[in-house]
């Protein structure tokens, strides 16, 4: 299994492997059964070397997930294999779509507990003050469902598309602290600048794995799980680019931009354009 490691400004940095004691963006392994890539031992010595610059990056609280045992739950992971659109990256439901995004740093099964709360196991660890959001679900005992296929085609209300900005859990600290905010606000060009990170999340991308593996990312058709009303997300062309442009383009800085980042109590719905195209297609 893979995971991303979000809100990492490598421009600025000017990272290489090895810089940050680790992969820069692909972590193999993590979870299933401990740590994948050298043992808890190698982290702790890593981290007294690399704490500072894993703090800075916004990649200290992912790294150290990979020290928690995530109980495998191989039907559940199945049951969303099946809902998987490889065209557009995304899960397609019956009430809409979700994926993984730049802002998530998880497992398929966690990304899954976090977000629907008839999957999740019944009694979550409570977390002490500085672990990870990971700690968790550390050896909990997964809960038993009868019909998985039921429970994901029928969680239009009770999926939660916005986890780390209303799940309110005591002592895990946001790693964005705009989704503390009670109120929205908009982001000139100058401000921008110091949420790149952001940007990126937001913004259409072909994101660069191991041995030159490129994936699409494209964010504009879940933007509910950003705080945003979701509309019609139409085509995106994909350019395929080599691994080196797709690199590049990725960590190019914002121009000429402004955003409006929402409350993180807004309440995300469909735009009424959409409903209406919803309503035609049902009609047809």
């Amino acid at each position: 299994m893979t995971a991303w490691l979000p809100w990492l400004d490598y421009n600025e940095l000017h990272m290489r492997e090895g810089r940050l004691g680790c992969r820069l963006l692909w972590m193999e392994g993590v979870g299933w059964g401990g740590v994948g890539w050298g043992g808890e031992v190698r982290l702790e010595n890593l981290g007294r070397s690399h704490h500072s610059t894993w703090k800075k990056a916004g990649i200290h609280e992912a790294i150290f997930s990979s020290t928690y045992q995530i109980k495998r739950q191989t039907d559940l992971v199945f049951g969303f294999a099946e809902k998987w659109s490889c065209e557009t990256n995304t899960f397609i439901f019956p009430w809409g779509e979700a994926t993984i995004t730049l802002e998530d740093v998880m497992l398929v099964q966690v990304w899954a507990w976090e977000r629907f709360s008839d999957l999740r196991p019944e009694n979550p660890n409570p977390l002490n003050y500085g672990e990870p959001r990971m700690a968790r679900w550390d050896t909990s005992n997964r809960q038993k469902v009868k019909n998985l296929r039921r429970v994901l085609d029928s969680a239009r209300e009770e999926f939660m598309w916005r986890p780390y900005a209303l799940d309110v859990v005591e002592n895990w600290h946001c790693l964005n602290t705009i989704l503390k905010r009670k109120s929205g606000f908009r982001l000139d060009l100058i401000r921008m600048m110091n949420y790149s990170h952001l940007f990126r999340c937001l913004r259409v991308s072909e994101l660069v794995g191991l041995n030159g593996a490129i994936e699409h990312y494209l964010p504009r058709r879940v933007a509910m799980q950003f705080g945003y009303d979701q509309d019609l997300p139409g085509s995106v062309t994909q350019l395929k680019h080599k691994p080196d442009t797709a690199w590049k383009n990725y960590i190019e800085e914002a121009k000429k931009v402004k955003m409006y980042l929402p409350s993180r109590l807004f309440k995300v719905d469909v735009s009424s354009s959409l409903n209406l195209d919803s309503v035609s297609l049902l009609a047809e």
